[in-house]
């Protein structure tokens, strides 16, 4: 079966009707003739992901969060790992899944281990109306109590970017690089907990 076929199966296995604004299909493409080839899955679109696909002699990594585009002057941290995912003629597949809208998906997980209570938020992107891509959980809480919050998900790095604010009632949290502008408008959080910071939200 061909790289190309794999795609079309996971498009038929994986419906992304809940993100369908967004784009999926191959970031990079290197058909390779061969009758197995080795595919692996992952959420994030990231440094360690590469590495271990390419230890492991994938074929095809499958990508739940990543960019939709690898041009080099638009993210220079991406554009460093693309060179690496060429020079290896590693096939990469961006398959964006429900997995961070649905109750019991990855941002309803997020809310339960900070210990939480969160809701889902209806919000407008590019046309569509998405419920669930982030979470609010309201209530009082120092900068200090979020932080504490965020280190039960014992992340390797913290990238903070403080507001004014020393007491906050409104969080918002999302996985991966859900910290959009246009979400930052709607909501209005005093916090948003997010995956993934980019330069955009900033």
């Amino acid at each position: 079966m061909s790289i190309n076929e794999i795609a079309d199966k996971l498009e038929a296995l994986f419906p992304h009707s809940l993100a369908r604004f967004e784009f999926n299909g191959f970031l990079t493409s290197f058909p390779k003739h061969k009758t197995q080839a080795n595919i692996a899955f992952t959420l994030g679109y990231s440094e360690q992901a590469i590495t271990r696909a390419i230890k492991e002699k994938v074929d095809l990594l499958v990508v739940h969060n990543a960019p939709e585009s690898l041009v080099p002057e638009k993210n220079n941290y991406f554009e460093s790992i693309a060179k690496r995912v060429r020079e290896s003629s590693l096939s990469v597949y961006r398959l964006h899944l429900p997995l961070d809208f649905v109750r019991g998906g990855i941002i309803d997980q997020l809310c339960r281990m900070m210990k939480l209570n969160a809701i889902p938020a209806t919000l407008f992107y590019q046309g569509q109306r998405i419920t669930g891509g982030v979470y609010l959980s309201s209530g009082s809480f120092t900068v200090d109590e979020v932080i504490k919050r965020v280190k039960l998900l014992r992340p390797s790095t913290i990238r903070l970017v403080k507001g004014g604010k020393e007491k906050v009632k409104n969080i918002a949290i999302t996985s991966g690089d859900g910290c959009k502008p246009e979400f930052l408008l709607q909501l209005k959080p005093d916090v948003f907990i997010c995956g993934l910071l980019n330069q955009e939200s900033i």
